[in-house]
């Protein structure tokens, strides 16, 4: 009879023991992500050395020259030449001084041409 009291009791301790110590996997399973300690990082915001082009409009002034069979905006101030992705608004003002306006992709140092205008 004691030996069945000490098989029952070490059933008991043991279902005891899984009945505490099983439940603590779901529980570590369930944890959102952002609750871990030590979560892995999120990606960084982009920074602003992207190549992909900005949508902010701006002027840029300088003159509408040829670059081999491309016109290009040279900048003789900050000396700097642009690709300019509307050829046919660049041709009618070939050596001449000019404002573009459009947005730079600074990735292929190309302006989209929104307008161009002599300048005053």
């Amino acid at each position: 009879m004691k030996s069945q009291f000490n098989v029952l009791g070490t059933f008991l301790f043991l279902a005891l023991l899984f009945g505490l110590v099983m439940p603590v996997p779901q529980l570590v399973a369930q944890q959102s992500p952002g609750s871990q300690p030590y979560a892995s990082p999120q990606p960084a915001a982009p920074s602003t050395n992207d190549p992909a082009p900005s949508n902010e409009m701006k002027a840029f002034s300088g003159t509408i020259v040829k670059d081999g069979s491309k016109l290009v905006l040279k900048d003789t101030t900050n000396k700097m030449v642009f690709q300019l992705d509307d050829q046919t608004k660049a041709k009618q003002y070939v050596g001449k001084d000019v404002k573009v306006t459009g947005s730079l992709d600074a990735s292929t140092n190309t302006i989209h041409v929104e307008s161009i205008e002599g300048a005053s």
